[in-house]
């Protein structure tokens, strides 16, 4: 009897997490492309072209261009990877972090 509904709540358990790791990579991923584009730019205006998509059951990867009009209507661009995990595997909200951004603006950048 033990046995038997122990190995029904790992069934449960296991159709569950498949369900929730099909969603993870089938559902709408708006927010998360909003959360990328908002690690790849920083705290600055820019225009991001999504270069490359890669998502799993626990997290989504993106390959941003991004582009900056500096002062002097000078254009900067950079490509950044851009990594958005969930706080629990499998659930919880993301939380993107960007690596090659765009070097911060500076006064001191010469033209």
């Amino acid at each position: 009897m033990l046995r038997s509904i122990a190995s029904r709540l790992v069934s449960v358990l296991l159709l569950g997490g498949t369900a929730v790791g099909l969603y993870n990579v089938y559902g709408d991923n708006s927010a998360v492309k909003a959360l990328a584009e908002e690690a790849a730019c920083g705290k600055r205006t820019c225009s991001v072209t999504f270069t490359r998509e890669s998502r799993s059951p626990i997290g989504q990867s993106f390959t941003v261009q991004t582009r900056l009009v500096a002062r002097g209507s000078r254009e900067r661009s950079a490509s950044v990877d851009v990594e958005c995990r969930r706080s629990f595997y499998l659930v919880g909200e993301y939380s993107c972090r960007a690596q090659g951004a765009l070097p911060e603006d500076t006064a001191a950048a010469s033209p």
